[in-house]
């Protein structure tokens, strides 16, 4: 009994101690999820926070763009709450190629999440040259 007594003061303690883990996820291109033959020069990113605890708002993220291993674009941190329509802004994308995506944010207190799971698009093909 008194063992049962003391272990829900300390869950209790551990609970409020312990940071609430950010999650970034429903990664979208184009309002898509991992969408085949992307038309557009520059894609639109869009993705979701989660959280354990209420309140919890980004103020930052960070977008990578991945062709193979090489990185094509890296927004760098950026101070924004925006995670809806973020637009690509690195070099131009090549037609009918796979890229990976990740996003991380930061939130009100400072945290940053961890990279989310990749998300995928192909490029559709842009010009007449690439039929």
């Amino acid at each position: 009994m008194k063992k049962s007594i003391l272990l829900f003061p300390a869950c209790l303690l551990l609970s409020l101690v312990a940071p609430a883990q950010l999650i970034v996820t429903n990664l979208l291109t184009e309002n898509l999820s991992n969408p085949m033959g992307i038309g557009v020069s520059q894609p639109r990113f869009t993705w979701q926070l989660v959280s354990e605890k209420r309140n919890v708002e980004q103020t930052a993220y960070e977008v990578k763009v991945m062709d193979g291993r090489a990185v094509v674009w890296n927004s760098g941190r950026v101070m924004s709450d925006q995670s809806v329509h973020v637009i690509y802004d690195g070099s131009s994308l090549k037609s009918g190629t796979r890229y990976r995506w990740q996003v991380r944010i930061w939130d009100k207190n400072g945290k940053t999440s961890k990279w989310s799971t990749p998300a995928t698009f192909h490029m559709g093909l842009l010009s007449p040259a690439d039929w």
